[in-house]
């Protein structure tokens, strides 16, 4: 029955939401294949926008494209509704634009993400759209636009609505104004917002590493390099908890602090291991 189906389908969220990624794309996948959804698009659509999101987090990201463009043409096939279409257009976008092809997750946001936002009254999907958007404009290295996206997307992502979700977009925007070297007082904000909101919601391991890696990203900003490598070591021992385009991210803001120290032996090697695990994760561009 659909009941089940549905209830399998929340099961697979709560293993994304535990970082359980191989078991969500395992449980996502098999709902996408099963046959009470051959007459049901739009849910297999769901399914496969889960299975998108799962393979990003694990590092999977050809996957992940794979299953983002298979929910957008299965939202299609079905003529879903407004808020389910927009959410497969997120899960496609996000994993183009982790893998580094951002002139196709861009004109995806500008010619169906942004007008579907429009349509949805949802306000915490529009939120994710905006933020989105934002993500896609910052890494293409449009930070007047990511900061235009972002604070759209903050005046909808209340944290009296959802707290969890709230961290989640604070933690990721503060990363985003730090890679595009925005090291200002609304980061800085950012980054306590999620500090805070995960206090009371209960950081995960990737969460908590994020955050190390996010302070270290400040010092290095702030020309405190030694503090700087002392914070991003840390983040760097606990790598094997992250997704490898991540620790890649970390290796390569290690290398360019240990470079600033003069220790350049050091830094090759952070630079040919931040190399190796983009390449791991499918990140041929970010390599």
């Amino acid at each position: 029955p659909q009941e089940w189906w549905l209830s399998s389908l929340l099961a697979g969220q709560a293993r994304l939401k535990l970082e359980d990624y191989s078991g969500c794309i395992r449980q996502a996948t098999e709902l996408a294949g099963h046959r009470q959804v051959l007459k049901r698009p739009d849910l297999r659509s769901r399914a496969q926008g889960l299975a998108a999101r799962a393979c990003q987090g694990a590092g999977k990201l050809p996957d992940a494209v794979r299953h983002g463009r298979a929910a957008v043409v299965s939202a299609q096939d079905g003529k879903a509704g407004a808020e389910t279409t927009l959410e497969a257009y997120l899960s496609l976008t996000a994993a183009l634009a982790e893998s580094g092809q951002l002139p196709e997750a861009w004109e995806l946001c500008r010619v169906m993400v942004l007008p579907l936002i429009d349509s949805v009254p949802d306000t915490l999907l529009a939120g994710k759209g905006f933020w989105t958007v934002g993500n896609v404009a910052f890494r293409r290295g449009d930070s007047a636009a990511g900061l235009r996206f972002h604070q759209r997307a903050g005046a909808l992502l209340s944290p009296r609505l959802d707290v969890g979700l709230w961290a989640s977009f604070n933690k990721a925007s503060a990363s985003m104004r730090l890679s595009s070297g925005l090291h200002d007082d609304q980061t800085l904000a950012c980054i306590r917002q999620a500090e805070a909101a995960l206090a009371v919601v209960g950081a995960s391991r990737i969460d908590t590493v994020d955050l190390i890696h996010t302070h270290g990203r400040w010092e290095q900003l702030s020309g405190n390099y030694e503090h700087a490598v002392d914070l991003l070591s840390e983040a760097y021992a606990q790598r094997s908890s992250l997704p490898p385009q991540t620790a890649a991210e970390v290796a390569l803001q290690l290398a360019l602090s240990l470079a600033s120290l003069g220790q350049t032996q050091a830094a090759a090697d952070r630079l040919e291991e931040s190399e190796s695990l983009f390449n791991t994760a499918g990140a041929v561009d970010r390599r």
